[in-house]
C-alpha cells in the first residue's frame, strides 16, 4: 500500500466516525425535541409535497399555528392528514384550523382542534421519503449493517496482522507522538462498528415509527368531531299482541339509536305502550307488546332512527325485571358526562292502570353501571330495552342529571341547573316515578320545559300524591340546533299543528321532553 493511500485511509476512517457520531446525536436530539418525519403517499398537497416526499415536522403550540402552515393532523385510531391551514377560527376559548390540500378543490369537511401542541411542517424533502423507507427496509438495513461491520472488521484485522516486513527496529524508532496517534486511530477504528450499528438502528427505528400518510383526504372514517349522518322517521300501527317489524334503510347499530313516540285511545298500559329495538344488525325496528286483551287496541308509533357518521357510539340491550325497585346492568366503560340513556318497555299483560310499576327512569350511576329505577317492584314479566348513547369527545356534548319531588298536593315546581345552558342546542329527556296508583292519571302526568337557561319548570294539572321527576339535560355542541315550545290540545282536539322554521327532515326529529312507558310522549292533563 502506497504512503498516499495509507494517509488517505488514516484520514477517512476518523472522519467517517466523527460524522456518524454527529449524525446520531442530531437524530436523537431531534426525536427528543419532538421533531417527526412524515412520509406522504398521495397527491393532495400537489407539488408542495408530492407522493414520496418526506416532511420533517416540528412541534408548535396550538395557538401559534397560522394560516399557511402545513399541519400534520394526528388523532389516536384515526388517519393522519397533512394539509395546509387556510383559516383559523376561535370560539368559546378554543381554536380550530380550517385545512385544505393544495391540490384539492375544497376545504376539508371538519375543522381540526388546536387546543394542544401541534406538528407543523418545517422542511419538505421531495423524493426522500420513499428512498429512505427503501434503505431502511429490514432486509436492506440489516445488509448494510453487515457490510459496514465486515468492512471495518477486515481493516482492523489488516492492522493487527500488519506486514511482517516492518522491522522491530523501525517500530521502536517511531516517535512517541506517532505511536500515540496510531493508538487513537486504532480506538476510532474499533469504535466504528458500534457507531455504525447505533446509527443504522436509530435511523431505522426513526423511519419505522414515522407516520405514513395513506390518504390526504378526509372521510367519514377519519373525522375529528361528532357528525350527524342522517335521521330516518316514520309511523307504524301496532294492533297485535307480539312483535311488529318495520324495515329501514340499513344503519350501523354501533352509531345509531332509536326514539319512539306513541298515541292511542286506550286507558290501559297494554293498549298504549310498546317496547322498541333496532334489530337485524340495523336493518329493521322491532316493536313488541304483551296484552291479555282479546282485540288489542291499536297503538300509533312514531319512530326515528338517528345515526351519527362519526364521534358517537351506542350500546344497547334488554333486561327483565327482578322483583325489586331497581335493576343494575353492567356496561363497558363510558363517560357519564358525555352519555345519555334511553329506556322503554312493554307493559305487564294484565296491567290496568298507569301507576307505580309503569313509571321508571334510567340513569348511569357510574361509567360502567346503568340503573333502571321505579317506586314499585319491577316484576319478571316486564322486559326493558335500553340504549346508552355516548359521545367520544366530551367537548361535543354536555349532560346534567337533575331531579326534584312534587310533594303531595303540589302541582308546580322547578329545578335549578348547576350552570346556564344554551337553549338553542339543549333538549330534555325526563321521566317520573310515583308510588301512587288508581285511574286518576292526571296526578302522574308531568310537564317539564326549560323556563330559562338556568331553570326547568315542572308542573301537573291534578294535585295528588308525591311524585319524583328525573331529567337528563342534554346540550349538543357539535352543531345541532334545538327548537322547543309548548302546545295546548283543547278538549276533543286530537291533533294540533305547530309552525316552525323550516328544517331538513332527513336530519331532524321531534321529541317530547317527558316519557311514559319509555316513549317520548307525555304532558300534563
Amino acid at each position: 500500500m502506497t504512503p498516499a493511500v495509507q494517509r488517505a485511509r488514516r484520514a477517512i476512517i476518523p472522519f467517517i466516525s466523527t460524522v456518524t457520531i454527529i449524525f446520531v446525536a442530531v437524530v436523537v436530539g431531534a426525536l427528543i425535541a419532538g421533531y417527526r418525519p412524515v412520509v406522504i403517499q398521495t397527491g393532495s398537497m400537489g407539488q408542495t409535497a408530492p407522493p414520496g416526499s418526506m416532511i420533517i415536522a416540528m412541534p408548535r403550540a396550538g395557538e401559534a399555528v397560522q394560516v399557511g402552515d402545513i399541519l400534520v393532523m394526528m388523532r389516536p385510531d384515526l388517519a393522519t392528514i397533512t394539509h395546509r391551514v387556510i383559516e383559523v377560527e376561535r370560539a368559546d376559548g378554543s381554536s380550530f384550523a380550517i385545512t385544505q390540500g393544495d391540490a384539492n378543490e375544497s376545504p376539508d369537511a371538519t375543522p381540526y382542534p388546536l387546543d394542544t401542541e401541534q406538528l407543523v411542517s418545517r422542511w419538505v424533502l421531495k423524493g426522500w421519503g420513499h428512498r429512505l423507507q427503501t434503505v431502511f427496509e429490514p432486509g436492506i438495513a440489516l445488509g448494510l449493517v453487515a457490510l459496514a461491520t465486515l468492512a471495518v472488521a477486515v481493516g482492523q484485522l489488516r492492522r493487527i496482522w500488519r506486514d511482517p516486513s516492518e522491522s522491530d527496529a523501525t517500530r521502536k524508532a517511531m516517535q512517541p507522538r506517532t505511536r500515540t496517534q496510531r493508538r487513537r486511530r486504532k480506538m476510532a477504528v474499533a469504535a466504528l462498528p458500534l457507531t455504525i450499528v447505533m446509527t443504522v438502528g436509530v435511523a431505522w427505528a426513526m423511519f419505522q415509527s414515522s407516520e405514513v400518510v395513506a390518504s390526504n383526504d378526509f372521510s367519514t372514517s377519519a373525522c375529528f368531531d361528532a357528525q350527524l349522518g342522517s335521521v330516518q322517521s316514520g309511523e307504524a300501527i301496532h294492533a297485535v299482541s307480539g312483535v311488529v317489524q318495520i324495515p329501514i334503510t340499513a344503519v350501523d347499530p354501533n352509531n345509531a339509536f332509536l326514539m319512539l313516540s306513541t298515541r292511542s285511545s286506550s286507558n290501559r298500559p297494554v293498549g298504549s305502550t310498546v317496547r322498541g329495538i333496532l334489530a337485524g344488525g340495523g336493518v329493521r325496528i322491532e316493536l313488541s307488546r304483551a296484552t291479555n286483551a282479546g282485540a288489542p287496541a291499536p297503538i300509533t308509533v312514531a319512530w326515528s332512527v338517528v345515526e351519527y357518521s362519526c364521534g358517537v357510539s351506542v350500546q344497547r340491550g334488554t333486561v327483565s325485571g327482578n322483583g325489586t325497585n331497581q335493576i343494575d346492568v353492567s356496561i363497558p366503560l363510558v363517560d357519564p358526562s358525555a352519555s345519555f340513556v334511553l329506556v322503554n318497555s312493554e307493559a305487564n299483560p294484565s296491567d290496568q292502570d298507569f301507576d307505580a310499576d309503569d313509571l321508571y327512569f334510567g340513569q348511569l350511576t357510574s361509567g360502567t353501571n346503568l340503573r333502571i329505577s321505579s317506586a314499585a317492584p319491577l316484576d319478571s314479566g316486564r322486559t326493558f330495552s335500553w340504549q346508552v348513547v355516548s359521545f367520544d369527545d366530551s367537548a361535543d356534548i354536555a349532560i346534567e342529571n337533575v331531579s326534584t319531588t312534587l310533594a303531595a298536593g303540589v302541582t308546580t315546581g322547578s329545578i335549578a341547573l348547576s350552570s346556564p345552558v344554551d337553549e338553542s342546542s339543549t333538549f330534555l329527556l325526563g321521566a317520573a316515578t310515583s308510588a301512587s296508583s288508581g285511574p286518576n292519571i292526571g296526578e302522574r302526568l308531568i310537564r317539564t320545559y326549560l323556563s330559562s337557561p338556568t331553570s326547568i319548570a315542572v308542573s301537573r294539572l291534578i294535585a295528588g300524591g308525591p311524585i319524583d321527576v328525573h331529567v337528563q339535560v342534554v346540550t349538543l355542541k357539535e352543531g345541532s340546533a334545538v327548537r322547543h315550545g309548548i302546545v295546548f290540545l283543547g278538549s276533543g282536539t286530537p291533533t294540533v299543528s305547530v309552525a316552525i322554521t323550516p328544517v331538513d327532515t332527513s336530519r331532524s326529529t321531534a321529541i317530547s321532553t317527558m316519557t311514559i312507558g319509555g316513549a317520548s310522549a307525555s304532558g300534563s292533563t
